[in-house]
């Protein structure tokens, strides 16, 4: 399954944590373009857990409360100019649970979608921040 199919398969599914929300969606697109995920171990360890706990969950998997950090402490960022598509971005303004930042993908030069109540949101770019790939440069 390309990217694009992998990104329309998700459509119209209300945001559910631990079966449909940032993690989840953004492992799965990340599975399509490099063959595995970037938080298979993560996925399935907090569904049940209030902000504490999730806060000690981040820290365990990766190394820190703040998603910046923790994509940071395992691949280099680069803009989001110059990322590729399949790559993740972050949003502010775009629902968020316990991490501060939505968690998206970079769908093309100028947006990129991200799990939303009802359904997959796409926002510009310029709304969006950070930028990471597998590849460290």
């Amino acid at each position: 399954m390309s990217l694009l199919r992998y990104i329309d398969s998700q459509r119209g599914k209300a945001f559910q944590l631990g079966s449909h929300d940032c993690f989840t969606f953004t492992n799965g697109a990340w599975k399509e373009v490099y063959g595995h995920g970037y938080a298979d171990d993560f996925i399935g360890t907090y569904n049940d857990l209030g902000p504490k706990a999730f806060a000690n969950n981040m820290v365990k998997h990766f190394g820190s409360t703040k998603l910046e950090e923790a994509f940071d402490s395992r691949w280099t960022r680069s803009s989001i100019d110059e990322l590729d598509r399949g790559g993740i971005v972050l949003s502010a303004t775009e629902d968020r649970y316990y991490t501060r930042h939505a968690i998206g993908i970079k769908t093309s030069p100028v947006r990129a979608v991200f799990v939303g109540a009802e359904d997959l949101v796409y926002k510009p770019l310029n709304d969006c921040f950070g930028g990471w790939t597998w590849l460290r440069l």
